[in-house]
């Protein structure tokens, strides 16, 4: 089945956009026409729960759907949650074109308390953490704290694809 499809992205992080793009194209089964926009979420910049996430990757599609009315706009949103006393890295993905919506999967990876800890003030957010740890800048943009926690072996838009996928299935059914 051939599509025409415009998807927004509601940010302009080629890592989230570069992902978005993949998910769409191989779950549409065409080649998708991708916008970016960068909207406000709404939440704080860590989030620390999945509640924030989850309205932080919400209201970013609400935000660029008044941007762009009808078309699929996917929020990705990440922060840091506890689950039974251990804290991990945690992604949201929603997507909605303003009468279909559809979340996408949670991702879930191991986070040292040593880095928990400089995050719970909510003065640093986990990217300039990263930043500090690996002695580089702008890191959120390219591996991420998931390059620096797997030491490389998992990618930052591979986090992203999967929930991405799981999301866009709903213009499929």
């Amino acid at each position: 089945m051939a599509w025409d499809v415009r998807i927004v992205v509601t940010s302009t992080n080629p890592t989230k956009v570069e992902a978005t793009r993949i998910a769409a194209e191989e779950v549409l089964g065409t080649e998708v026409e991708i916008e970016t926009v960068e909207v406000v979420s709404g939440v704080s910049e860590m989030p620390m729960s999945k509640e924030e996430c989850r309205r932080g990757a919400r209201v970013r599609v609400e935000n660029g759907l008044r941007l762009f009315p009808g078309s699929i706009t996917v929020g990705h949103e990440g922060g840091v949650v506890e689950v039974h006393g251990d804290w991990y890295l945690f992604g949201a993905t929603y997507a909605s074109d303003g009468r279909r919506h559809s979340w996408g999967g949670e991702t879930l990876v191991y986070m040292p308390m040593e880095i928990v800890e400089r995050l719970k003030g909510g003065l640093v957010e986990l990217g300039d953490v990263i930043d500090e740890l690996t002695r580089e800048s702008g890191t959120k943009r390219r591996g991420g704290a998931i390059a620096y926690l797997s030491k490389n072996r998992i990618t930052r838009q591979e986090l992203f694809v999967l929930p991405a996928k799981q999301a866009l299935v709903r213009w499929l059914i």
